[in-house]
């Protein structure tokens, strides 16, 4: 007895090459369109927070600590 999924996929497998290749394109597009997206904003605050005065102390404080053991 097949799931679901297992039915579905073997009606993926089943189709035309360039169908499969369309078909898997248009399942991922969502995924391909975030992972394309520009993340230099996002970059961007993540490297202002690594590089702040405030994080690097709190980095400085645990590396001693773990030194010291």
């Amino acid at each position: 007895m097949l799931t679901a999924a297992e039915r579905k996929i073997k009606k993926y497998m089943e189709l035309e090459s360039n169908t499969w290749s369309q078909s898997k394109l248009n399942i991922r597009e969502e995924l391909i369109r975030a992972v394309s997206a520009d993340q230099t904003e996002a970059l961007d605050k993540m490297l202002a927070q690594w590089w702040s005065p405030t994080t690097r102390q709190i980095l400085k404080t645990i590396i001693a600590s773990l030194q010291r053991k």
